[in-house]
């Protein structure tokens, strides 16, 4: 229904105008059923942020109460220790952490599982001191070369993500689409592989 409010002019006084609302069911915009998933942008132009839509539910008299949960802002990757990564290093981590956090903001949930995944595998690259880009090989290795080919919970989480990833993808058929809840949970594994490395920690508050 273009843009909220909308603003009429009154001839032949054009310097007087009336803001209103138009009300549109939103139901009736998806044609009378919702899909599995429904996101929502609130701002414009590259400026905006992303909230799901968790609970649907039509008032007494026809109109529609949405239950949206907006994605955090801030607070969900811990700080570095910027003392604890080389300078080089350093910096391909900062870039690759700012994917993840732009994307968590702005993009659908498979996008910001890629974006996780892409973080992990610069982060065990960097861990082994290699330059592998398969995240599947860099798990091996993290497991043979630093814990006798014991899976650890830096490797459990990079494995997850992976498995997210591949999920992902239109091969992959069985499972349900890639929600919100996968997205948190890949972000929060990047945050926890940081954690448990060393590399970086939670502010308080």
């Amino acid at each position: 229904m273009d843009s909220q409010p909308q603003n009429w002019g009154h001839p032949p006084n054009h310097d007087v105008s009336l803001i209103g609302f138009q009300y549109q069911g939103f139901l009736g915009l998806l044609g009378g059923s919702l899909p599995n998933q429904v996101l929502f942008t609130f701002g414009g132009g590259s400026n905006f942020t992303v909230g799901e839509l968790v609970h649907f539910e039509p008032d007494a008299i026809g109109q529609e109460l949405l239950t949206i949960k907006m994605r955090p802002q801030f607070g969900f990757l811990p700080r570095l220790k910027k003392s604890a990564i080389d300078e080089g290093n350093l910096r391909r981590l900062e870039t690759a952490l700012n994917e993840v956090a732009m994307g968590f903001r702005s993009s659908p949930p498979a996008s910001v599982i890629d974006r996780c995944r892409d973080a992990l595998t610069v982060v065990l690259s960097i861990a082994l001191n290699i330059t592998d880009k398969d995240l599947g090989h860099l798990i091996k290795k993290y497991d043979a070369n630093v814990n006798n080919n014991q899976r650890t919970v830096v490797t459990n989480l990079a494995h997850t993500v992976s498995r997210l990833h591949a999920r992902a993808k239109p091969a992959e058929s069985g499972y349900p689409p890639m929600s919100d809840r996968q997205a948190e949970l890949a972000v929060g594994a990047v945050a926890e592989v940081l954690i448990s490395l060393g590399w970086a920690e939670w502010i308080a508050g």
